[in-house]
C-alpha cells in the first residue's frame, strides 16, 4: 500500500505541474489580448475625435453655404463676362467667353 500512495503522490503532482503550465499560458493569452484590446480602444477614440472634427467642419461648412444667396457667390473676386452671369442670377461657372468684368461683391 505504501507504493500505492506515492504513486498516487506522484501521479497528483504531475497533474499539478501540467495546470500550472497551462495557467501560465493561458496568463500570458490574456495579457496579450489585454494590450490588444488596449491598442484598439486607443485607435477607436481616435477615430471618434476624427469623426467629431469632420462633422464640426462640415457643419461650418453647411452655415456659410447657408448664408450664400443668389447676389452672393462663393468665388465673389472671379472675373466673368455679363454674357456668362447676368445681375441678379445664381453662382456662374466660369467664364468662357473671354470677355471679363469684375464679379459684384
Amino acid at each position: 500500500m505504501a507504493g500505492e500512495g506515492g504513486e498516487r503522490k506522484e501521479q497528483a503532482l504531475a497533474d499539478y505541474q501540467k495546470k500550472l503550465l497551462q495557467h501560465k499560458e493561458v496568463d500570458a493569452k490574456v495579457r496579450t489580448l489585454r494590450d490588444q484590446v488596449k491598442v484598439s480602444k486607443g485607435e477607436y477614440d481616435k477615430t471618434e475625435d476624427d469623426l467629431k472634427a469632420l462633422q464640426s467642419v462640415g457643419q461650418i461648412i453647411g452655415e456659410v453655404l447657408r448664408q450664400l444667396d443668389e447676389e452672393r457667390c462663393a468665388r465673389p473676386a472671379a472675373k466673368l463676362c455679363q454674357a456668362c452671369w447676368p445681375a441678379g442670377t445664381a453662382c456662374p461657372p466660369p467664364c468662357s467667353t473671354g470677355s471679363v468684368q469684375e464679379a459684384p461683391a
